[in-house]
């Protein structure tokens, strides 16, 4: 099958894919499923990021991913315990709190408005951090481009982010709209 722009997997899979739908939901202001999106995309960058004799990903996997790729800064660091309880508490009850926050870690809220990226304040709020969800995406797509660019770079690592990619989400245009396109031009 010839590798056209349309079925190559980085820029299906990751630009056309991870990236650009977190771009539209940002676009029209559904922050919420950017949030979501943002954590899916971490996953999925932690996916290509595991051991190679590991099968899946799991919470570790994506707090080294965090910690060597994702980096957002304001008044505070966010730890990736945090970014990971936050995760959970969204993807799983579009919610703020997840179980791991009973353990004592700082909840982290959403907002999307000026600097700083991160709002935190210990005389009052001392367990609540407010993150804006545009850096959010910004850190992200910072992050995933750096790691794309070192991993594919690495002759011991770009067989399996070959791999990898291609297990992710692909999907491939519509050939009959796609003609009708061609033949109209």
């Amino acid at each position: 099958m010839i590798n056209t722009l349309s079925t190559d997997p980085i820029n299906n899979a990751i630009n056309n894919g991870i990236r650009r739908s977190i771009e539209l939901v940002c676009e029209n202001q559904c922050y919420g499923a950017a949030v979501i999106l943002i954590f899916a995309g971490i996953d999925a960058m932690s996916h290509i990021n595991r051991p190679e004799n590991k099968d899946y990903n799991d919470g570790e996997d994506f707090k080294i991913w965090v910690s060597n790729f994702f980096h957002i800064y304001g008044d505070t660091r966010i730890t990736p315990d945090e970014w990971w309880a936050a995760r959970n508490a969204i993807v799983h009850t579009y919610g703020a709190f997840s179980k791991l926050h009973e353990k004592g870690i700082r909840v982290l809220m959403w907002m999307v408005g000026p600097d700083p990226n991160i709002r935190y304040d210990y005389n009052k709020e001392p367990h609540h951090v407010i993150v804006d969800i545009l850096a959010m995406k910004d850190a992200f797509f910072k992050g995933m481009e750096r790691f794309l660019i070192e991993g594919f770079a690495d002759p011991t690592k770009k067989n399996l982010f070959e791999k990898r990619i291609n297990e992710l989400v692909i999907t491939f245009p519509d050939q009959k709209k796609s003609q009708n396109n061609s033949e109209e031009q």
